[in-house]
C-alpha cells in the first residue's frame, strides 16, 4: 500500500491506495534493473516454512542470478507476483513451470519473461535449500496430478 499526505492548512490528511499489479511489476523490474539486489517481505504462506510471512528475502535479477531447479523466484502469475519455486526448467525456450511449497498443484506455465527475479537471501536464515526442496516439491506435484488424472469420475 503507499500513503501519500496532503495538507491543507487545517492538518495533515492521509489517502492510501493499492497499486496496479501492472505498475508494482514495472517497478519491480526497475528497481531490478537499477540493483544487484531488492529486498521483498513475505507476506503469504504458500512457501512455509521456507519461507513465512515477515521474512525478508532478497531478490537478484535473472541476469545476475540465472533461475534453476529448485530456486524461488518471483514470478509474473495470473493472480498477481508471487514468490514460488521453479520445479521445471525451461528446456530450449520453452515454459517454466513453479508451485508454492504447500500447494497441491504446479502454477500455470510461465514464460522466462514471466521470471523477474531468484532469491538469494532470507534475512535471519541464509540461503533457501534449492535442490532437495526442488526434488520435493517436483515429487508432490507429479503425485497430485496422478491423483487427479486417475480419479474415478462422477460422470455417468
Amino acid at each position: 500500500m503507499a500513503t501519500a499526505a496532503t495538507g491543507d492548512g487545517k492538518g495533515l490528511q492521509l489517502a492510501s491506495y493499492e497499486p496496479s499489479a501492472e505498475l508494482a511489476e514495472a517497478a519491480l523490474r526497475d528497481l531490478l534493473g537499477a540493483f544487484p539486489h531488492i529486498r521483498l517481505t513475505v507476506t503469504g504462506t504458500c512457501m512455509a516454512p521456507e519461507l513465512a510471512p515477515g521474512d525478508t528475502v532478497h531478490v537478484a535479477r535473472t541476469a545476475l542470478r540465472t533461475p534453476g531447479f529448485g530456486d524461488i523466484v518471483l514470478r509474473r502469475h495470473p493472480h498477481g507476483l508471487r514468490l514460488h519455486r521453479l520445479v521445471w526448467g525451461a528446456p530450449a525456450g520453452g515454459a517454466w513451470r513453479t508451485r508454492g511449497d504447500r500447494s497441491p498443484v504446479w502454477d500455470p506455465p510461465a514464460a522466462p519473461r514471466d521470471v523477474l527475479g531468484t532469491v538469494v537471501w532470507v534475512e535471519g536464515k541464509g540461503q533457501p535449500r534449492a535442490f532437495v526442496a526442488g526434488c520435493r516439491s517436483l515429487v508432490s506435484g507429479l503425485f497430485a496430478r496422478a491423483r487427479e488424472a486417475f480419479r474415478p469420475s462422477t460422470h455417468a
